[in-house]
């Protein structure tokens, strides 16, 4: 792999990984049943939770249009529904089905939707998976810089 794509690589799972974060806060601002977001105004709680949507409805479309998205949701849709609890394409659909839901309505009306705990376990993995691959890149890339292959 060229140092131009590993890089591009890791630059998109670091992009994923801090988007997934921000949901993850999000979601964890609403658990908290204050109308007081910290920090945060209710407008960002509001677009942090809507961008966590389209990362779960990417992976969603990687399951039923595989040919439409590209190669990373797809690695990312097959490890999260492969790994931990092993599910069939249907099950996990349900439950992306059931995350999503909960996020956009969550993000309308500011409150903790029912289906907000599945929506938190997916971006955990989603973060967790993209961590991991960030790592693998760094490594992949400084092994291409020292001169040789990791």
């Amino acid at each position: 792999m060229s140092l131009w794509r590993a890089k591009r690589k890791y630059e998109a799972n670091q992009s994923l990984n801090e988007t997934a974060d921000d949901a993850l806060l999000a979601i964890a601002i609403l658990k908290n049943e204050s109308d007081d977001f910290g920090v945060y105004t209710s407008q960002e709680v509001r677009e942090n939770l809507e961008d966590g949507c389209k990362i779960l409805q990417g992976v969603r479309d990687a399951l039923q249009n595989p040919n439409e998205v590209s190669s990373y949701y797809l690695a990312l849709a097959d490890h999260l529904r492969t790994t931990g609890r092993k599910q069939t394409a249907k099950q996990f659909s349900r439950d992306l089905e059931t995350a999503t839901t909960a996020l956009a309505k969550s993000s309308e009306s500011l409150r903790c939707e029912s289906g907000l705990n599945k929506a938190k376990q997916l971006l955990q993995r989603v973060e967790e998976f993209t961590s991991e691959t960030s790592k693998r890149n760094v490594d992949h890339m400084r092994g291409n810089l020292a001169g040789g292959a990791r």
